[in-house]
């Protein structure tokens, strides 16, 4: 009841043409940007958290518009902007090492959400607002490491139930994870990743092929293995908060338990692509 919904608006933001598609992607990145960050300093419990968390979201609006407007070097200029004015916060009092601590905190949270993330964008808008070949690349690295989740939560599920269970890969920090599902999940990329390939204009870019077969597995690969570290590391969170779900959405937990997998595989696949094509 809640994905479905939620895949149908995702779906709109990608084949939308022009600036209808992109405006409803900034939108909804802008959102997912808050609520993740939100969620990051709820866990974090951190003091005096309104006046960082609006700057934390102002940052994240601002550079998400200089993306859209691939006007990278004001990006530069935003990132050394926040980060004197989330210090500039404690310049009117004394200064405790709680409140300093708080704002090398949000500085984290910052690094760790807005900037890995930011790279999605990047791959979107990669020719532009109205570029669809930079959307259909986007789209590709998030199904193919969507279907890794996928794969690992049913073979898992399914292992889970026989006689003396799977072999568990993190209990400490993710008590459902296995390396039964670990290897489903690069599986099910891996497959993903290959039969995109036949899709037309899924992974090209002005009429060159960014991927081919060998590329695929190993990006199916890479997807899988680099997104459990990704929801491993939100489960470090979540772990140290003594929390289950990262946030109140109903069906999904929260907003970072829906991109914690994505959040470590963007960068990367944006410097693949870049080195790729250029």
């Amino acid at each position: 009841m809640t994905a479905i919904p939620l895949i149908i608006v995702v779906a709109f933001a990608f084949g939308f043409p022009g600036w209808y598609g992109a405006t409803l992607f900034l939108i909804l990145s802008a959102c997912a940007l808050i609520c993740g960050c939100s969620e990051a300093f709820d866990m974090m419990l951190i003091e005096e958290r309104g006046k960082q968390q609006l700057c934390l979201s102002v940052y994240a609006v601002l550079m998400l518009l200089s993306v859209c407007a691939r006007f990278y070097s004001l990006g530069i200029t935003l990132t050394a902007l926040y980060i004197m004015m989330a210090f500039m916060l404690i310049f009117k009092s004394v200064p405790r090492r709680e409140s300093v601590a708080s704002i090398i905190i949000s500085l984290g949270i910052a690094m760790y959400i807005c900037w890995n993330l930011l790279f999605m964008a990047r791959v979107y808008f990669l020719n532009g607002a109205c570029d669809m070949e930079g959307r259909m690349l986007l789209l590709y690295m998030i199904i193919c490491t969507k279907m890794a989740d996928i794969g690992a939560y049913a073979v898992g599920t399914y292992t889970a139930r026989r006689a003396g269970g799977n072999h568990k890969l993190s209990p400490f920090l993710s008590p459902n994870k296995s390396w039964e599902g670990l290897i489903g999940g690069t599986i099910f990329s891996v497959v993903a990743a290959l039969a995109l390939l036949a899709v037309p204009g899924m992974t090209t870019y002005c009429g060159r092929p960014v991927f081919g077969v060998v590329s695929a597995i190993v990006f199916g690969i890479l997807a899988s293995l680099i997104g459990l570290v990704g929801d491993l590391a939100e489960s470090a969170l979540k772990r140290s908060a003594g929390l289950k779900d990262s946030g109140k959405v109903p069906g999904l937990g929260g907003m970072l338990d829906v991109l914690d997998s994505l959040i470590f595989v963007a960068p990367l696949y944006y410097a693949y692509v870049v080195s790729v094509l250029w």
